[in-house]
């Protein structure tokens, strides 16, 4: 493979990389242009708004949306920045018919929009971060409801409380504010002024002028500060505050919460920053870029594809790719970019030609990037087009010269010349006249110092003498006006015991310039992950070894680099850890598969986190595991904390209702995007009733508790068991393959039968109703609890007849 081939290569995948953290980001974002329209949006993003594709919301327009606050706007068009939380209407999206969304009713959304500021005091479009926080809203009004888990849920959620008597000047913080500012509750006492010092010094103005007037004008304030801890960090706050008056509506204290959003607030602006280069690297390519649809219709393309084939941005957007291409090369095209969507691949590359607006016929090589979703399907074509028209000339050009110099070219396919015993050229190919920009009487019998700059000439010339002077060849770089030469000297023996010196030359100054581009985008590239707060890191899926790792990792787990990750990121390893997932990264024939998204408990700090592995080429040529790992540990304790305070029923210790539903709802989720089938089955105890009036209700209870241990024999510890009411239970089970419903049910029955089998007042006896959840005809949980009801009361009818 050609180094050209090879660094174009590789800068497809550095661009590659780049998009699949665009891509994977768990931040919703949006590009809009400087017209305000939709030109691209991540996966999260479209989650969020209910969307299938980027096709059907690109052009959408920024401005009609009428969720925005009524200043937006005015102040984006300024170049301000607009951040606001409201209450998103999805109902007011259909019946305006702005753009098809599978969600209604209403979901509350954190947005931040930023305007791309250019260096001539202009800007280049927008870029929106958008979080759905609909779920934030609701826990924290359940939080208010018990005033029991406020501390908890301030941990949890990084929300501090504080209340400041006007009066006294004493002011009270929470634990998680003390947290928040870096300071011990037992060496200082909060005040006023504290906060102040705290404050970074660009915000304290503002802060002033919020307490002024809430104090002067009783106005609630609402705003982000940031702060300086004593160890010199930095800290983003969202603080909230009021103002409580006696009845002389004197103001007597102010009462509000502060929370951390230094992580969101980092991941904002390192996205905002990478968005921005990315988009820098797309315009200032030297080389045709162009991104199109899956039917091969231009949606964007960059400045150097407008210079190739003669067309603006506006002209070419919209048209498909067959109205630029020859005729005859566009059938072989056109089978070629189906086989390579239909059997996944992720690159091909051929050569054909196109026709510039003017009607001229240029060569192209064309590199194609089929960009997959997340479930692999296809999404867009990132094409780029190289203008090999001169080389394909030379090379028509070198067939004939061939032919007179067959013994001498055969050799080469780049330039060539022959020099005499006092470096005189004396034969020189069509390439090396195309490239000195001379014809063959201007060259031959002139020596470089009549050619070129004494400073470049001198430098060929020892060149030509070191040559003369060895038995093999030799090898260098030299200058010709703009270009840079790779050129490989070697002596020739011609004639009447004179000896002058052969040469083959290649141009490599695309080459070595891409090479630049290469290393400077895989240095932005570098630099964007290292400002994603999350564990990134790059390791060989052969060797194991850590190619790189981001300064997250680093200052979690040192700098790991050139180490084996599991020698270094886990502990207990003798060997790769077994729950590795490079055998699910790769197809069969060894190509990138999907991304694996998966959850696990880190064993070297105990640490929860979501993780998302995806195989990539890596630059040097090698196939590579990507890992991006943000730290989930908050919420898994919030949820075990919330689900052991309000999900669990006091009797049995089952799951109640609200926590069989929550939690099967997730199933639910999971056994849909995972194609894996579950068993529902509703249980009733017979005769409950019976024995309460014959025994007692304390009789019933140990029967219930006595019910619910059996059940948690017979199920797997992953299994969801809940008592849903007096003696009703319901069990949401993964399927076994092999066995299926009459494996656990004959389990069930052999374990009320040893229980029977031991002296009791009176046999335990359950009716039972169970329904299959089919991921390819997925049914509502309503649906399945319903079914599985029905067919319980059907076998407790038969034993009443029986």
């Amino acid at each position: 493979m050609k180094n050209r081939e090879i660094a174009a290569r590789v800068s497809d995948h550095s661009h590659e990389i780049f998009r699949a953290v665009f891509f994977q980001s768990p931040v919703g974002i949006e590009i809009y242009n400087q017209e305000g329209l939709l030109i691209d949006a991540n996966t999260a993003c479209l989650k969020i708004f209910g969307v299938e594709s980027v096709e059907e919301v690109r052009g959408f327009r920024l401005f009609d949306d009428p969720n925005l606050p009524a200043d937006a706007k005015t102040r984006l068009l300024n170049g301000e920045a607009v951040k606001y939380e409201s209450e998103f209407n999805f109902d007011i999206i259909s019946k305006m018919s702005l753009y098809p969304t599978s969600r209604n009713g209403n979901c509350y959304i954190d947005c931040h929009i930023q305007p791309l500021l250019t260096d001539e005091d202009g800007f280049s479009g927008f870029i929106v971060h958008v979080m759905d926080i609909t779920e934030r809203r609701r826990a924290e009004n359940d939080l208010k409801r018990s005033e029991g888990l406020l501390a908890e849920s301030q941990r949890v959620a990084s929300i501090g409380s504080w209340e400041w008597d006007i009066a006294t000047n004493r002011l009270k913080w929470s634990d998680e504010v003390y947290t928040l500012y870096g300071l011990d509750r037992e060496k200082v006492v909060p005040t006023y002024e504290i906060v102040l010092e705290t404050l970074h010094p660009d915000y304290r103005e503002s802060f002033i002028r919020d307490i002024d007037e809430a104090l002067n004008r009783r106005k609630p304030f609402d705003r982000e500060y940031c702060l300086v801890r004593p160890d010199g960090s930095e800290r983003f706050t969202h603080t909230k505050g009021k103002v409580y008056c006696d009845k002389a509506g004197n103001p007597v204290r102010m009462m509000g919460v502060v929370q951390d959003i230094t992580k969101r607030k980092r991941v904002e602006i390192a996205l905002r920053g990478s968005e921005e280069k990315f988009r820098t690297i797309f315009s200032s390519a030297g080389i045709g870029i162009a991104l199109s649809d899956i039917d091969r219709t231009i949606i964007d393309c960059n400045p150097a594809l407008e210079k190739l084939l003669g067309y603006s941005r506006e002209e070419l957007i919209g048209k498909s790719i067959a109205d630029i291409s020859h005729p005859e090369d566009e059938a072989a095209n056109i089978v070629i970019s189906k086989t390579s969507l239909a059997e996944r691949q992720e690159h091909f590359r051929i050569e054909k030609r196109y026709i510039r607006k003017d009607g001229e016929v240029i060569h192209g090589l064309l590199s194609v990037s089929n960009i997959f979703t997340a479930g692999g399907e296809p999404e867009f074509l990132i094409g780029v087009i190289e203008d090999i028209t001169e080389r394909k000339k030379y090379e028509e050009a070198l067939m004939k010269i061939e032919r007179r110099y067959r013994m001498f070219l055969d050799s080469t396919t780049d330039v060539s010349f022959l020099k005499d015993d006092n470096f005189r050229y004396v034969i020189v190919n069509k390439a090396f006249t195309s490239l000195m920009g001379k014809t063959k009487r201007e060259i031959i019998g002139k020596t470089d110092f009549e050619l070129s700059p004494p400073d470049v000439a001198e430098f060929c010339r020892q060149s030509d003498i070191r040559a003369l002077k060895s038995d093999g060849v030799v090898t260098g770089e030299e200058v010709a006006g703009n270009r840079i030469l790779e050129v490989r000297k070697f002596r020739v023996d011609i004639g009447n015991g004179k000896f002058g010196i052969g040469s083959l030359v290649r141009d490599i100054t695309d080459q070595r310039r891409m090479e630049e581009a290469i290393e400077k985008s895989h240095q932005v590239l570098l630099n964007v992950l290292d400002g994603i707060d999350a564990i990134v890191y790059v390791a060989d899926m052969e060797t194991y070894e850590v190619l790189y790792a981001n300064k997250y990792v680093k200052n979690h787990f040192g700098d790991i680099t050139g180490n084996i990750c599991w020698k270094t990121i886990q502990t207990g390893q003798t060997g790769p850890c077994p729950f590795c997932t490079n055998h699910k990264l790769l197809t069969p024939e060894g190509l990138p598969a999907a991304a694996c998204h998966w959850e696990f408990r880190n064993t070297v700090n105990d640490r929860w986190y979501d993780i998302r592995d995806r195989a990539i080429e890596w630059r040097d040529g090698r196939t590579v595991r990507l890992e991006i790992a943000n730290d989930i540990t908050e919420l898994k304790e919030a949820e075990a904390t919330l689900r052991s305070m309000s999900f669990v029923d006091d009797l049995t210790g089952l799951y109640n209702r609200r926590g069989f539903l929550t939690l099967a709802e997730q199933q639910l989720k999971t056994a849909h995007r995972e194609k894996k089938e579950l068993l529902l089955i509703f249980a009733d105890l017979d005769n409950m009733k019976w024995t309460n009036d014959s025994f007692g209700h304390l009789t019933g209870d140990k029967t219930l508790k006595d019910v619910a241990g059996i059940l948690r024999e017979t199920f797997r510890e992953s299994d969801i068991i809940a008592r849903v009411g007096g003696d009703e239970f319901v069990i949401l089970a993964m399927e076994d393959p092999e066995a299926g419903s009459v494996s656990l049910i004959s389990r069930l029955e052999s374990r009320i039968g040893a229980y029977n089998s031991e002296k009791r007042l009176f046999n335990l006896a359950l009716s039972l109703g169970i329904t299959r959840y089919d991921p390819d005809n997925p049914s509502s949980l309503d649906e399945l609890m319903n079914r599985a009801d029905a067919m319980m009361y059907r076998q407790k009818n038969e034993k009443k007849k029986s």
